[in-house]
């Protein structure tokens, strides 16, 4: 075999490993699904923290008035609701834009909750902070959790009470592995009164890189041309 033959061989070999991606990252805020719930890898429902039970919202809701507008997934056009948006509602809400607000029911068993599913199995790094995003003095805060599989809720658990008042916050920063199709899920919960609630989450998650492995159809156009290369080659060093 000559040296061009080798050469366009290893070309073709190299080629054909599987092409690595790096890092995916998911944020709820920019990839929020406005049309179906679940989306991609997120959906948003409710239900009592750790549990393992939770209820998909199935009515979009929108809000919007002089200054503000906010768009999200409810229970039944109320309470609880996970949205997107920003602006002041007046003596209510205000979420600082790149937050997702997050506002529980008026029981234990109507924590709002976000969902993030694993789509590849590898180490996840997830960083960001819950803050109060309601601008009333009034209420008891809420709790709120970082959950694995819907039950595992020691990996994050903290009040945020109204005392500390607007924007009080609450960061995190965690790594998990995780296999695909396990998930995360961002739980805000009522303290007692669940009046003035609102809840901003700011997150951000990186997974493990992916491979893209190309179709053997493009592997066969692949090797084709490089034994075309080949004869081509052969051809002229012979005429030469």
């Amino acid at each position: 075999m000559s040296r061009l033959q080798t050469a366009l061989l290893s070309f073709a070999l190299v080629a054909a490993l599987p092409l690595v991606a790096g890092a995916t990252s998911y944020n709820p805020v920019s990839l929020f699904s406005f049309a179906t719930n679940p989306g991609t890898n997120w959906s948003y429902g409710y239900g009592a923290v750790g549990t393992g039970a939770i209820t998909l919202y199935g009515t979009p809701i929108t809000e919007s008035g002089t200054g503000y507008s906010y768009t999200g997934w409810s229970l039944n056009g109320g309470l609880p609701v996970v949205e997107v948006g920003s602006g002041l509602e007046p003596n209510t809400k205000n979420a600082p834009a790149g937050d997702l607000l997050m506002h529980p029911g008026d029981s234990d068993s109507q924590a709002s909750i976000l969902v993030f599913t694993a789509p590849t199995t590898g180490s996840y790094s997830l960083s960001g902070l819950f803050e109060r995003d309601d601008v009333s003095s009034l209420g008891n805060g809420t709790h709120v959790y970082i959950c694995e599989n819907t039950t595992d809720c020691s990996l994050y658990s903290i009040n945020l009470p109204a005392s500390g008042g607007y924007l009080t916050q609450q960061t995190f920063s965690l790594t998990e592995n995780l296999t695909a199709g396990q998930t995360l899920d961002f739980e805000v919960a009522r303290v007692g009164s669940f009046v003035f609630d609102s809840t901003g989450l700011q997150l951000n998650i990186t997974g493990p890189s992916l491979n893209v492995v190309p179709e053997p159809s493009s592997l066969v156009f692949l090797g084709t041309g490089i034994v075309g290369l080949a004869g081509v080659a052969r051809r002229k060093l012979f005429r030469s």
